[in-house]
């Protein structure tokens, strides 16, 4: 049997598996205003899928470092709690490729930025941590996305050359770190459309995770889809 050119997906979260992202810039807008602080896009676009370290120098850079950090964070958190009671909205495709990867034999692994707790309580709501073998958090590196070092632990976590990983993102964040990574790349857009730069990185974008089945067998199996899915093709 023909060894699989892939033979790993690593999913990033937010934006990617859940349609957390708007929440988490709305989180952000109140806890500011509360604070008295406008923060605006200069911070949450570039801080998308970063770990929180990183997102703090970065705040810290555009504001002002007197202004506590941690105090806004926990006013964030008290909006997110409130929004997640309602219930976590799965994006387009999640479960039916979760559930051909496992039945195809593959190995999936979370490499998220989100931190371990949070992380863990938005698989368990939406059911979905009994599909991963293991899972890196970004409370368990030193340097986060766009450093590769998340998707260089979730390979090593299951024994797998990066090379033969496909890593899975929204964020240009994420997707620098997977090619750094040495890892294939996927980007299935979320608030941020694929500009150029992105273009020349990933290894094609898809309009939602399902569109991934088609692409798997594309480069596995070597059928031809080129008209299923759209790959280096800038809008």
């Amino acid at each position: 049997m023909r060894e699989k050119k892939i033979q790993a997906v690593l999913f990033d979260m937010d934006g990617l598996m859940f349609d957390t992202e708007v929440l988490y810039m709305k989180a952000w807008k109140k806890a500011g205003e509360k604070l008295g602080i406008p923060i605006d896009d200069r911070f949450l676009l570039p801080s998308r899928g970063m770990i929180r370290a990183d997102s703090k120098k970065l705040f810290e850079e555009l504001y002002h470092p007197s202004i506590e950090y941690e105090s806004i964070i926990a006013i964030r958190q008290e909006f997110l709690e409130k929004e997640f009671e309602k219930g976590i909205l799965c994006k387009k495709g999640l479960f039916p490729l979760l559930n051909y990867l496992k039945t195809e034999g593959y190995r999936i692994v979370l490499a998220t930025s989100t931190p371990r707790e949070r992380a863990i309580r938005l698989l368990q709501k939406t059911k979905v941590e009994s599909f991963f073998d293991d899972m890196v958090f970004g409370d368990m590196v030193e340097h986060g996305k766009p450093a590769p070092d998340i998707f260089i632990k979730a390979a090593g976590k299951i024994g797998i050359d990066p090379k033969h990983c496909l890593v899975l993102e929204d964020s240009r964040n994420g997707i620098v770190a997977g090619k750094r990574a040495g890892c294939r790349v996927v980007m299935i857009p979320d608030l941020i459309p694929a500009n150029r730069e992105i273009m020349e990185i990933i290894d094609a974008k898809l309009d939602d995770l399902e569109k991934v089945i088609i692409w798997l067998q594309e480069i596995n199996n070597e059928i031809n889809t080129k008209d299923v899915v759209s790959s280096k093709e800038a809008k």
